[in-house]
């Protein structure tokens, strides 16, 4: 029989999201702070937590709606904003969090790779060394234009900074079309 104190503790709630965002920080040597928490009075007794946390250059929301009496419709939900206010620009966002899952890869997309990756590739020898490992295979693989098209732009969409460091280095405009033909 489970006690419904271990079922609450093992509920996955904004205190446990909050911790899990604070170590993943730690881990990948990022700014973390805890910015402030208010709880408010919502619609027909329900609550909500709002916390903001600040996680390297981008600010983070923890929201936890909670119901009484109907605890299924209790709702965590998690924002990435570009500032700590509730009208705030928002980058990624997910509702029904129930695990760190999505909330870690929407925090590796957009707080990890904000700078540092788009530094890197200004460096000429990185990238000359990036482009000759894609175009490696092109000898075994004949790609059709637009399937190298295609290609070109996941690989710009996938790795930040890229296309600008692209156009920069190479003098070109069409940072797609350039990394298409080398494919």
């Amino acid at each position: 029989m489970i006690k419904l104190t271990n079922l609450v503790n093992e509920a996955y709630g904004s205190t446990k999201l909050s911790a899990d965002i604070e170590n993943w920080a730690n881990s990948k040597g990022l700014n973390f702070k805890k910015l402030s928490a208010k709880k408010s009075p919502g619609n027909y007794g329900a609550s909500i937590s709002n916390t903001f946390l600040q996680v390297g250059d981008k600010y983070v929301l923890v929201r936890y709606e909670t119901v009484p009496g109907a605890p299924r419709l209790n709702q965590l939900r998690f924002f990435i904003l570009d500032k700590p206010d509730l009208s705030a620009k928002v980058l990624a966002s997910a509702d029904y969090v129930e695990d760190f899952g999505y909330v870690q890869s929407a925090l590796e997309k957009a707080i990890s790779a904000s700078g540092k990756e788009a530094e890197n590739w200004n460096v000429k020898s990185k990238l000359d060394k990036f482009i000759r490992d894609l175009s490696k295979d092109k000898k075994y693989n004949k790609f059709s234009d637009a399937q190298a098209g295609d290609m070109a732009q996941s690989i710009l969409d996938d790795n930040e900074g890229l296309e600008r460091a692209i156009q920069q280095i190479y003098k070109v405009s069409d940072a797609a079309g350039w990394l298409a033909d080398r494919l």
